[in-house]
């Protein structure tokens, strides 16, 4: 009684901007959109779970006491420790280890962008044309804010002549670079489609060059709009670079010639082979990616030239990318060992105790390595990667009937508490939503992995608090996360019903169903088990699925959201035309916001 007396109290908390102001908050009923008044106001709408309401005498000796203490410190010799002179990355907001390009040389930088307004003629793709001036443009803007992150291309001076027999690598930049521009939108969607074409196109007839594999691997990175994750080109173009990569050799940097085209080429120049190299890593690095979040074995091995890098960065290698290496080497072990084993129907390990310590110890010392050095990008993706470890220690040990055969192995009933991997994954989780929301409009920019972990952090969140758990959670404190994550990632939306669209219409519905009443007090068992560290997502997105009529489940159709809404258009025809309408669409009202803008949506919390 006490735990669901306090839970009530919690739901009824007003936002801090409400509180102030002494009105009446209706937060609780909009979440996780904002509340009325913060949304109008443009404010961030967040509950304080440290305040709690305490007596006019009982506030004056609090304050009485901290001067108290100021007084204390300032009387006090100064002292400073090594530690309080050392940077501290992760929270400022220059929190960047890759230099931006204007840094290293800005006049060579400038030189080559004004080389291109002068010197480069336009270019027409289909019905889209570029003028000089705009591409010299979208090229600053490409090495400004996109390029750092994922820099597997070379430096703007040489790119020139790097694009200059590959059509698809141009356009890919120019695509890219116009995601985030608001006065180009239509051009962008038009011309990202354009771009996958191009893109298919190659994949069927060539040419096979490494501008190809580099395209396909930016295309990974930042692809065009898509719907449902089936329609995600991300792993055809990772898995096509591959496959490509070591057909040129780019897993052999020691032996460069030994794969070329019927041994004509006798050699490769140095700045050749490191664009093979960056190229190798990256293939290497969005394998890990695109796996771990599809739930599917990785296809690509860490061979001796990554283990190499890896293990002693080189110089020809910047920072962006040996860190995100690091991590994915470190990813594709937990989920190779954890989630594909062979001898199990799902390829969950049995007994992981061992495997979760071991790994977990890896993690914690590498960031501690580590800690000074990354970016707030590398820093989300290795939380995402501590993601995929503790998802697996929380269903490790879930009543699953394969799990349960497996009982009576020496120390399975030593194994740990699951709830200790719950923790450290509400810990995670609310450390990784907090990065992502100091980057502010500048994580509109960052590569869609980082969304995706985003994503995948809220649904860990809502998990808790639509399934409590055994031990209480500061659900306040829950709330405010997923709030923040939630505006967040709606604004990487790029157009309607896109994927980052139709994920923040599950997270709605969930949150939704969070003040239904119909959470349950019991962790429930994980229905999906066979698609390794992204059990407990897909679990949440199946539950999701809920909302959808059961005429529209039986039909088992590859997207429901389509499939529902053109029923649903079919429904409106028809009973425009005077036939009664067919209420089979929707079990859940709230569903039918899939196909609604994000205005309607906000209005409708």
């Amino acid at each position: 009684m006490s735990g669901s007396r306090q839970r009530k109290q919690q739901k009824m908390a007003a936002c801090v901007h409400c509180r102030q102001m002494k009105l009446k908050c209706d937060g609780n009923e909009k979440f996780p959109a904002p509340c009325s008044r913060c949304y109008s106001s443009g404010l961030n709408c967040h509950v304080d779970p440290l305040f709690k309401r305490t007596a006019k005498r009982e506030r004056l000796n609090a304050v009485e006491r901290q001067l108290r203490e100021i007084r204390e410190r300032l009387d006090a010799p100064k002292t400073t420790s090594p530690q309080e002179t050392q940077p501290h990355p992760r929270g400022g907001s220059s929190a960047t280890t890759t230099e931006s390009p204007e840094s290293f040389d800005p006049s060579m930088f400038r030189l080559a962008i004004q080389d291109i307004r002068t010197k480069f003629g336009s270019r027409i793709l289909h019905s889209i044309e570029l003028q000089p001036n705009l591409i010299a443009e979208l090229v600053e803007e490409f090495y400004t804010n996109y390029h750092n992150q994922f820099p597997i291309l070379p430096d703007v001076s040489a790119l020139l002549s790097h694009w200059e027999n590959s059509d698809l690598l141009f356009w890919t930049i120019m695509s890219i670079s116009l995601r985030n521009k608001a006065e180009h939108r239509d051009t962008f969607l038009l011309l990202a489609t354009s771009v996958r074409d191009l893109a298919f196109d190659i994949m069927r007839t060539g040419p096979l060059s490494l501008q190809s594999i580099q395209s396909f691997l930016l295309l990974c990175c930042w692809p065009p709009p898509f719907g449902a994750t089936i329609d995600d080109p991300s792993l055809a173009f990772v898995s096509v670079a591959t496959i490509y990569s070591m057909r040129l050799g780019l897993h052999r940097p020691k032996f460069p010639t030994t794969f070329a085209a019927n041994g004509y080429v006798s050699s490769f120049d140095d700045f050749a082979l490191i664009q093979r190299s960056k190229a190798w890593i990256g293939c290497f690095i969005l394998n890990y990616c695109v796996s771990s979040y599809l739930g599917i074995p990785p296809t690509v091995q860490p061979d001796h030239s990554l283990l190499e890098a890896a293990a002693s960065q080189p110089s020809w290698l910047p920072d962006s990318l040996f860190f995100q290496l690091q991590i994915a080497r470190h990813g594709m072990n937990i989920c190779s060992t954890l989630g594909n084993h062979e001898m199990t129907p799902s390829g969950l390990l049995p007994n992981p105790s061992p495997y979760l310590r071991a790994f977990d110890s890896e993690l914690r010392l590498q960031e501690t390595q580590l800690y000074q050095k990354w970016s707030r990008h590398d820093f989300i993706n290795f939380l995402g990667c501590k993601m995929i470890l503790y998802g697996f220690g929380v269903t490790a040990y879930d009543s699953n009937s394969e799990i349960e055969g497996l009982q009576g192995l020496s120390g399975y009933n030593n194994r740990l508490n699951s709830h200790h991997w719950t923790e450290q994954a509400y810990i995670t989780a609310s450390m990784l939503i907090q990065t992502a929301c100091t980057m502010k409009e500048g994580f509109l920019f960052s590569m869609i992995h980082l969304q995706r972990w985003l994503t995948c952090a809220i649904l860990f969140l809502l998990r808790l608090i639509i399934f409590p758990q055994a031990h209480q959670f500061d659900e306040a404190a829950i709330r405010n996360g997923i709030n923040q994550g939630w505006e967040l990632l709606r604004k990487c939306s790029l157009r309607e019903n896109d994927h980052m669209a139709r994920a923040c219409a599950v997270i709605a519905y969930l949150s939704s169903k969070s003040h239904s009443g119909d959470a349950k007090h019991n962790v429930p068992t994980v229905r999906t088990q066979a698609k390794m560290g992204t059990n407990l997502v897909e679990d949440m997105v199946a539950i999701a699925r809920e909302r959808f009529s059961q005429h529209i489940r039986d039909q088992m159709p590859h997207d429901c959201t389509s499939a529902a809404a053109v029923e649903q258009a079919i429904g409106t025809m028809e009973q425009a035309m005077g036939n009664p309408p067919n209420d089979i669409l929707f079990d859940d009202p709230f569903s039918t916001h899939f196909t609604e803008d994000w205005t309607t949506l906000l209005q409708n919390f």
